[in-house]
């Protein structure tokens, strides 16, 4: 919140200091000097791109001050602008894969202990996709396919067909969303913030100031869409089991279930609403007024 231009240094006392600065100073201090005693105008501008062509940042800053009322009294303006632009996981090697959700966008089945399929009817629909009998055990998670087949999401992790590139992957024998793709790995900001400081010396010994700014900025943040119906969720998604949208193979697995006519619990990533976004946006305000003496 202290615009750039008005830092004169930074000091850095290591070790406990609390005799001076108090309990909270018990590992060091890290002092924020200002200039006191400007003359002139400074101007300032500074751009930076990373080395990919990304996350551009801009800064601009102002600084001017003087004496008046024959050196006794001393002032100074700073103000100063940064708008940062943001760089995304997705963009950098590293952070390609990260953040593994195992709710996947597909939907998926959630197993219910008390009534679920038979052997025989996991048997006979993986059979079709070319998995031998037993390979599937069925008190697995199973998701549909965009064309209605199933996949066992994990132990074994199969027949998932959907070509989402980098956005599901396998870990460990299961199924991971990528939800780290939407994330941001440096946050979009912008900041605005003035800068005034006015001292006048009443007597020798007897100094009285005023100091105030005022600093707004504001940051954007973004993650994965929601889930509905996830294994923590208060209120799980039930579906009915004649639901018309029930896939061909789902619905042979339901029927295989000692209660066929029982609805089933269900989860989602939904990627339909879109991602969650917030944005942050802060204003400072503080105004301080004393004096010093000696």
């Amino acid at each position: 919140t202290i615009p750039d231009s008005l830092v004169e240094n930074v000091e850095v006392i290591t070790g406990g200091a609390s005799a001076v600065y108090g309990s909270d100073a018990i590992a060091g201090v890290v002092n924020f000097r200002l200039k006191r005693d400007f003359e002139g105008l400074e101007l300032k501008a500074q751009y930076g791109v990373a080395e990919k062509g990304d996350g551009e940042t801009l800064q601009l800053s102002g600084l001017m001050g003087g004496g008046f009322a024959e050196d006794r009294g001393r002032a100074v303006l700073g103000l100063s602008y940064t708008d940062r632009k943001p760089v995304m996981m997705s963009d950098r090697d590293f952070f390609r894969i990260s953040s593994a959700s195992a709710n996947l966008p597909q939907g998926a089945i959630r197993p219910d202990a008390a009534n679920l399929p038979s052997q025989a009817a996991v048997n006979a629909i993986f059979a079709r996709y070319g998995v031998a009998p037993g390979v599937v055990p069925r008190s697995n998670t199973f998701g549909f396919n965009s064309d209605g087949t199933l996949f066992s999401a994990a132990t074994p992790a199969l027949n998932f067909r959907d070509d989402m590139g980098n956005l599901v992957f396998t870990l460990n024998n299961t199924y991971f969303y990528n939800t780290g793709q939407v994330y941001y790995l440096q946050l979009p900001l912008t900041r605005y913030s003035v800068f005034g400081r006015a001292s006048y010396d009443v007597t020798d010994s007897v100094e009285a100031y005023a100091q105030a700014y005022f600093t707004s900025y504001d940051a954007e943040t973004q993650i994965v869409a929601p889930v509905a119906g996830g294994a923590t969720a208060p209120r799980p998604l039930t579906v009915p089991y004649d639901n018309p949208f029930v896939p061909a193979d789902v619905a042979a697995l339901l029927a295989s279930r000692p209660n066929p006519t029982a609805p089933f619990l269900y989860t989602t990533r939904m990627n339909e609403v879109g991602l969650r976004v917030q944005s942050n946006d802060w204003n400072v305000h503080q105004l301080t007024v004393g004096a010093r003496g000696k």
